[in-house]
């Protein structure tokens, strides 16, 4: 069964910014991977990109992102969670699946190229031969992974989504791929900025470069 991937871009109002990484570290994550289903929450800052911050989530399925537990954490948010929301900026959720993935390290950097429009099978088996194929053997490559949008209806988001003031913008998919060294990271930024129109892709691309913070994993374990 293919896993979930909830995806997550977000700036912070710069007022806000202390408070947000310490209700992020301190209570937001491990809130949130501790929801039955949840494998674990990684979280990024950019080095060249925007927004700020890109945190994502991976879950047994798709579906654990509309399970009752989760939807009882949407629709209550803590007070400290009604605190911090009014500072997020250029918020961008996105529930996927994980259409390929290959490695299973962490690197230091990871490389994200965000499609505005879901692409179709057709697109959507290209990116995956990409993936695996000539960016799989790019120098220093740890990991890659394709997500791809899907239709979930969680109504009790817009608890949350209210407190930031503002819909939550989405992607359509996205190519996420995590090198050891920076400059690695620089070169597959060159690489991926070139996929989309190789492979015929007309939708709207976005490409960022983020450097690796923390993981929390559902049995606590903290890397």
């Amino acid at each position: 069964m293919e896993a979930g991937i909830l995806a997550i871009w977000n700036g912070c109002a710069p007022e806000g910014e202390a408070e947000y990484e310490r209700w992020y570290m301190a209570e937001h994550l491990p809130e949130r991977v501790g929801v039955p289903g949840f494998r674990f929450g990684r979280r990024y800052e950019a080095v060249s990109a925007a927004p700020k911050y890109f945190t994502f989530y991976e879950t047994d399925t798709p579906e654990v992102l509309a399970s009752a537990p989760y939807v009882a954490r949407l629709g209550n948010p803590t007070t400290w969670t009604r605190r911090v929301m009014p500072f997020f900026r250029d918020m961008n959720r996105t529930v996927c699946h994980k259409a390929a993935s290959f490695g299973g390290l962490i690197g230091a950097h990871a490389v994200s190229l965000r499609f505005r429009r879901r692409p179709d099978a057709a697109e959507a088996a290209k990116f995956r031969a990409a993936l695996l194929g000539d960016i799989q053997a790019c120098p220093g490559v740890a990991a890659g992974q394709l997500w791809l949008a899907v239709d979930l209806e969680v109504p009790a988001l817009a608890a949350e989504t209210g407190l930031r003031g503002r819909p939550d913008d989405t992607i359509g998919g996205a190519l996420v791929v995590e090198t050891s060294w920076a400059e690695e990271a620089v070169a597959l930024q060159s690489r991926l900025r070139e996929l989309p129109g190789e492979l015929g892709f007309a939708g709207e691309a976005e490409l960022g470069l983020y450097r690796f913070l923390c993981q929390l994993s559902n049995q606590g374990d903290r890397t």
